[in-house]
């Protein structure tokens, strides 16, 4: 299987290129063939396409001011997750400093719209819309000139995302892990992709250039992950469950994209919109599009790295 020319012709052939911006650029490149050939009339839905339906989410930046108790939410869709590991030493400690509130305050004390004045607040952020697969991207960036940390960051095979989300007093919601690409080099300008994949069996296969090797979960909970892949279920086998996806709204994706809007103040406050979970939408079940999200994988595993 070759990459077609609308895939590539971002990327220069004999360059090292990373992964995930390649991902990300497939990614967009599907969104915009599903949009080809609509009839203007479909122009309100031109955003609910099956990659936004799988791994489309959303954001909810919240300032809370600290003297009235006032509230501004705004929210931001979302494709993939960029968590800052180089303090972490789990992805849910990961996650963990991502909600984390931070306080403004002195020169950085929030202008409140009902006090008129600037006012200590609280700023948070917290996952409004779950994905139905939730891309979680270890940044591994160590400095502007390419440098890498290798360091191990313990990622579990079923991750519960509730505890992220703005409506944290809910039931679980829980993500079993499907995926991991791993990076192998000592900077991110050179070295070798591989990844590992769920299959729908249940049995875990690493896939290294043409050559696929059956393994055990616990060689791929040891790696050094750069992506990991989880999709929403309920026993860690891959059966998928009827809830709904993503906000359907289109997000510039990429791994700054994340890193510019983190802690955001939120200058306008959003309609409140439906929450996703509530939202009557079709679920996809795993063997409707597991072929060719597996097929993606085989290509980022065939990538040589940056």
């Amino acid at each position: 299987m070759e990459p077609s020319k609308i895939l590539t012709g971002a990327f220069h052939r004999q360059k090292q290129e990373d992964a995930h911006e390649f991902l990300m650029f497939t990614l967009n490149a599907m969104h915009e063939a599903c949009l080809q050939g609509r009839k203007p009339s479909e122009e309100s839905s031109k955003d609910s396409t099956p990659i936004y339906e799988i791994f489309g989410g959303s954001w909810r930046s919240q300032v809370r001011c600290l003297q009235c108790q006032g509230t501004s939410d705004a929210f931001s869709p979302f494709l993939d997750v960029l968590l800052d590991i180089h303090e972490a030493h789990s992805v849910k400690q990961a996650l963990e400093y991502l909600v984390k509130a931070e306080e403004l305050c002195g020169e950085n004390a929030y202008f409140c719209d009902h006090c008129q004045e600037k006012t200590p607040a609280l700023k948070s952020l917290a996952i409004q819309g779950a994905s139905k697969v939730l891309l979680l991207v270890l940044n591994r960036s160590s400095d502007s000139a390419g440098g890498k940390t290798d360091r191990k960051v313990r990622y579990p095979e079923s991750l519960d995302l509730r505890p992220y989300m703005s409506q944290s007093n809910r039931g679980p919601l829980v993500y079993a892990l499907y995926a991991v690409l791993v990076h192998a080099g000592a900077t991110c300008h050179s070295g070798h992709y591989f990844c590992y994949v769920r299959a729908g069996n249940g049995k875990w296969y690493k896939m290294d250039d043409s050559t696929v090797t059956r393994c055990e979960v616990a060689s791929v909970l040891s790696e050094s992950a750069y992506l990991l892949f989880y999709v929403q279920g309920t026993d860690g086998r891959g059966d998928s469950v009827n809830r709904p996806v993503g906000t359907g709204n289109k997000a510039h994706a990429g791994k700054g994209w994340q890193k510019k809007h983190k802690r955001r103040s939120c200058v306008q406050a959003a309609e409140p919109r439906r929450e996703p979970e509530e939202a009557a939408a079709q679920a996809k079940s795993l063997d409707q599009w597991k072929h060719d999200f597996i097929s993606i994988l085989s290509i980022l595993g065939r990538v040589d790295s940056a």
